[in-house]
């Protein structure tokens, strides 16, 4: 009955246990890929953080104050929180890099649109001033013109 049922859908069992096989086998490469890449940020954690830092000290000090809120207003909750950073210090090193990678691109952004909007300053050196004629005259004084009778 079984068998009749799967045919009548078009597929057999053996599909369903190939799906599961590919399934559970794609788990697993996620979760040894998952392991790679924690055992990586395990060894560069500290490179990491210190990266963070130059970048801008001012996110881990952010961090140390979040923390620092969470265990005034519940105890436990702080603690948990200190733990969770210490025995997950590859990820929040990690993750503090990435906040200070994205500050430090917002705060050039924000230069670019200061610069854009009040403009750049330009080098200029100052000229001697002299008095330039605003029109020049139209008779001399020593002499007069000459006229069209006088010249034929």
């Amino acid at each position: 009955m079984l068998d009749q049922r799967s045919s009548e859908r078009g597929g057999s069992p053996l599909n369903t246990i190939w799906a599961l096989i590919l399934f559970v086998g794609l788990l697993v490469g996620v979760f040894f890929m998952a392991r790679l890449v924690f055992r990586l940020l395990y060894f560069l954690g500290p490179v990491i953080l210190i990266a963070a830092l130059i970048l801008d000290h001012k996110v881990f000090l952010d961090y140390i104050s979040w923390i620092r809120k969470i265990f005034k207003r519940d105890t436990l909750m702080g603690v948990a929180a200190i733990v969770l950073s210490i025995l997950g210090y590859p990820i929040v090193s990690a993750l503090l890099l990435g906040r200070a990678l994205m500050r430090r691109q917002v705060k050039t952004l924000q230069r670019e649109q200061e610069r854009r909007t009040q403009g750049e300053l330009a080098d200029f050196e100052e000229l001697e001033s002299r008095q330039i004629p605003t029109s020049p005259p139209l008779f001399r004084e020593e002499g007069k013109a000459p006229e069209q009778d006088d010249l034929v």
